[in-house]
């Protein structure tokens, strides 16, 4: 079978392609140009930070067998949305693994550049049950509405404060790429922040029942934690007991800043802060609020009470 007829039965499919485009996906066409084919396709209605990722199969209709073209060049990776996307298969050279009729079938993968702080910095996610959390530490020093949260060093006015407020550990800028930056729980809780949401759009700091709803998910608190570690002793101290991160949660030891200003535990202990608030209020006359922990030489991931004023990680789950 000769080119000419090939391309011939290229278009006379082409009907059956249209059935299976998201809402996205519009002015498909496809025509021949020389010895090409040429896709061409628009993306319409996607967010500003979607990227999209294309592939093109071709489908022999009578086996259902796919045929991934080697020599298709053009608007494949990372397309963002707008008009005239153009797509090059050099057909004279890979089409022959098929012998009968046959159509194209382009498939679009939504990429989403990942949630973006104040700051501008963009985090990476993972799907966890039914549930998408950062993978890493917030590092953010404003808002989500761009007010600047304040970046309190002194030991004595740390240990004054009841409004929102961040560190590094032990003031070392260092330790933000890591581990990202400790709060306090007046910073993570609307209802004392003014509300704001340190979290970027569309993601919020986790209530207690929702790390539950993570920690059920992975076993029960028990085990939960073995899966949540990041494996190895690069960033956790030895032994870091049972670690696999099955999960892909990825906890690190970011330490503690405790309420008298000094600082704890980094390699050793993580801490991450719910928007949780307990009642109950002890010698200090603090109230508390809601955490959970990760030890380097334990399996469990904990829930535990602690004075607003320590500061503590920052994971970010989707709304």
């Amino acid at each position: 079978m000769n080119l000419r007829v090939k391309i011939y039965l290229f278009f006379v499919l082409t009907s059956c392609l249209l059935n299976v485009y998201a809402q996205n996906i519009e002015n498909i066409d496809f025509y021949s140009e020389g010895k090409n084919v040429i896709v061409t396709y628009e993306l319409k209605k996607c967010l500003p930070e979607e990227k999209y990722d294309v592939s093109l199969v071709f489908v022999e209709k009578n086996t259902n067998q796919r045929v991934v073209p080697k020599t298709i060049t053009g608007d494949l990776k990372n397309q963002v949305c707008g008009l005239g996307k153009r797509i090059v298969w050099e057909i004279s050279k890979d089409v022959f693994s098929l012998s009968g009729k046959f159509y194209p079938e382009l498939n679009f993968k939504i990429s989403p550049k990942g949630p973006t702080d104040a700051d501008g910095y963009v985090y990476k996610t993972v799907v966890i049950g039914n549930q998408e959390w950062f993978v890493e530490n917030l590092r953010t020093s404003k808002y989500n509405d761009g007010t600047p949260i304040p970046n309190i060093t002194s030991n004595d006015e740390w240990s004054t404060l009841s409004t929102g407020a961040w560190c590094y550990y032990d003031n070392n800028e260092s330790y933000n790429v890591k581990y990202g930056k400790l709060y306090n729980w007046y910073a993570v809780s609307p209802t004392k922040n003014g509300n704001k949401n340190v979290c970027p759009t569309g993601w919020h700091v986790p209530s207690d029942l929702e790390w539950t709803v993570l920690t059920d998910y992975l076993g029960g608190q028990s085990v939960a934690g073995i899966k949540m570690k990041e494996v190895g002793t690069k960033n956790w101290n030895s032994p870091n007991t049972g670690a696999t991160n099955e999960s892909g949660f990825t906890g690190l030891p970011g330490g503690v800043r405790y309420g008298n200003g000094s600082y704890y535990a980094i390699g050793y202990y993580g801490y991450w802060w719910s928007s949780t608030e307990i009642k109950t209020s002890y010698a200090r006359s603090h109230d508390l609020a809601r955490s959970r922990d990760l030890d380097y030489n334990n399996v469990s991931a904990v829930n535990s009470n602690f004075y607003k004023d320590y500061g503590f990680s920052v994971r970010c789950l989707r709304d």
